[in-house]
């Protein structure tokens, strides 16, 4: 209907009435580049309207998850340095999925430590930990058979699984911070939001 609108437009504010539409609907679609290919273009045709496309630009980033890159947006335009600031605060208080995944190489559990949870943890420390043991002690015993059985199959689910399940605990952690964070601007912010 917005492109419609647009191509059934008689004044030039009225199509870029309909273009900022478009770009709102897909900044809640979630398809961010099909909303920045038209922030760009936005740009190039109407120089004069630079802080509503940094506005929304700053605000596809937010949905994308990319709070650095909508902090980096917001950041141009001297009244929204709040947000700018407030997206940062996102940004760091993010997990990295990365060092919850190494450290879980090193330490089973210490991934799902990181990422507090904390039972989790335990479980995967103690798993793999019983495993290494009775792996370990087939093989001194010289149950070759037992041992290759144990490590290949039980050690090796339990060692994976923690790895895999920091991952998804950091992914998770950190969805639930941007989205805490998206309820409070839907609730607090009180300028041009999608």
């Amino acid at each position: 209907y917005f492109s419609l609108a647009e191509q059934s437009a008689q004044t030039r504010d009225e199509i870029l009435n309909a273009k900022f539409e478009i770009v709102k609907l897909n900044i809640l679609r979630r398809t961010t580049s099909s909303a920045l290919n038209l922030l760009d273009k936005i740009e190039s045709e109407f120089p004069e309207k630079q802080n509503d496309v940094v506005n929304w630009r700053g605000w596809a980033f937010i949905f994308q998850d990319d709070w650095e890159s909508a902090a980096n947006e917001f950041n141009k335009i001297d009244s929204l340095k709040w947000i700018a600031d407030f997206c940062k605060n996102i940004e760091n208080s993010k997990y990295s999925v990365r060092f919850a995944k190494i450290i879980s190489y090193f330490l089973p559990g210490a991934g799902q430590f990181y990422s507090g949870n904390y039972l989790s943890g335990f479980l995967s420390l103690g798993w793999t930990g019983l495993w290494t043991y009775l792996t370990v002690n087939s093989f001194v015993e010289k149950r070759i058979f037992d041992s290759v059985m144990i490590g290949n199959f039980l050690w090796l689910r339990f060692y994976n699984g923690n790895i895999q399940n920091a991952e998804k605990f950091a992914i998770a952690e950190n969805q639930k911070i941007s989205n805490n964070a998206l309820e409070y601007l839907q609730n607090n912010f009180k300028g041009k939001k999608p």
